[in-house]
């Protein structure tokens, strides 16, 4: 687990996903099916490092037998911040080839007001991962979680009733890292009181 407490997970993700992309551009162009493509894969990785971020130091804070995984949670959140600066450049990239030209200037607004919203918190907190805990950095952190969360959530839910199979995977995928995670904040707020009652 040693390259994980280092940055290598940052740049073999970003890597990982340039390189796909750069695969899928060549192989379907940028005519619409091609950015439908780019789009759908930039936004998966995005969201699958959300769910990892949220769940797998969750898992390690509960097992208590995986300090790998709680290493890596600051370098998971650079890696998921990352993977969705490069989602909002793919979505900049299709809206100058009129990708989105059907789209009403409401629809714009609202996506663009919740995506925007969104990204600026995945930024606040990708730039504060590796700083020392402070209450700031908390409140941004939970704020920002939870915001980001139901962005997640309503975009799935969306696809869900548009009769895509995968908006139910996503839902479960982001329900299930959020038990994790509250389980796993509940441990570390009894932990100091356990520590108080012992001594």
């Amino acid at each position: 687990m040693a390259p994980i407490r280092r940055s290598y997970l940052p740049v073999f993700t970003s890597l990982m996903i340039l390189v796909m992309l750069a695969i899928l551009t060549e192989q379907h162009g940028t005519k619409r099916e091609g950015l439908t493509l780019l789009l759908r894969f930039s936004a998966r990785m995005s969201f699958l490092l959300f769910v990892l971020w949220l769940s797998l130091p969750a898992v390690a804070r509960l097992s208590a037998r995986l300090p790998g995984l709680l290493a890596a949670e600051p370098h998971l959140l650079i890696s998921f911040a990352l993977a969705h600066t490069i989602h909002v450049a793919v979505i900049f990239y299709a809206a100058s080839q009129g990708y989105f030209a059907q789209i009403t200037e409401r629809e714009l607004l609202v996506t663009g007001g919740g995506g925007g919203g969104a990204y600026l918190m995945i930024v606040l907190m990708g730039l504060t991962a590796l700083r020392s805990a402070s209450r700031a950095r908390a409140i941004l952190r939970g704020v920002g979680t939870i915001y980001v969360w139901l962005v997640f959530l309503n975009s799935y839910v969306s696809r869900l009733r548009e009769g895509d199979s995968f908006g139910g995977a996503g839902i479960a995928a982001l329900f299930i890292a959020a038990a994790l995670a509250l389980a796993a904040w509940r441990v570390r707020r009894q932990a100091p009181n356990a520590r108080t009652a012992s001594a």
